[in-house]
């Protein structure tokens, strides 16, 4: 049986304004597309309108989706998408190396932490989605090679 390390916590904030944001999306295309009519050219506006929110609202999905659920454990980092859905387990062995960088924001700032896994792909983590950040970056480098520069 494995033990569970830490669990990743999500900013509540931030998951409000997403879904807040995303239900003002919906409405707003929905509304734009409920004016639109074919047969007159010029309500095309309005079409534009649509696809204009609702481009936003696959932005803030995709952003929503991109931030799993992280569980360390002893020997393994699972990551659960929407849903909980299991969607990846990494091998802590697998992670070859590792990069922190820190962004500047006009309203503050905040980290990326990039992990380089074996087989090339990359896992970023932001800092501006998990409250307990520092505590995730110690747990999954800890045991990895230092950052190149």
């Amino acid at each position: 049986m494995e033990n569970q390390k830490l669990i990743s916590k999500f900013v509540r904030t931030y998951r409000v304004i997403y879904i807040i944001s995303l239900l003002l999306f919906i409405g707003l295309a929905i509304g734009c597309f409920s004016n639109y009519n074919i047969k007159d050219i010029k309500t095309t506006f309005y079409l534009v309108g649509t696809i204009f929110f609702l481009v936003f609202a696959f932005l803030i999905i995709r952003e929503i989706f991109n931030s799993p659920t992280i569980i360390i454990k002893s020997d393994k980092v699972e990551l659960l998408r929407i849903f909980n859905n299991k969607s990846e387990i990494i091998e802590l062995r697998n992670i070859q190396s590792w990069v922190n960088r820190k962004k500047k924001s006009k309203y503050g700032n905040y980290e990326i932490l990039y992990l380089v896994l074996s087989d090339l792909k990359k896992l970023k983590i932001k800092s501006y989605n998990y409250s307990n950040f520092y505590q995730l970056e110690h747990k999954l480098t800890h045991k990895t090679s230092k950052p190149r520069t």
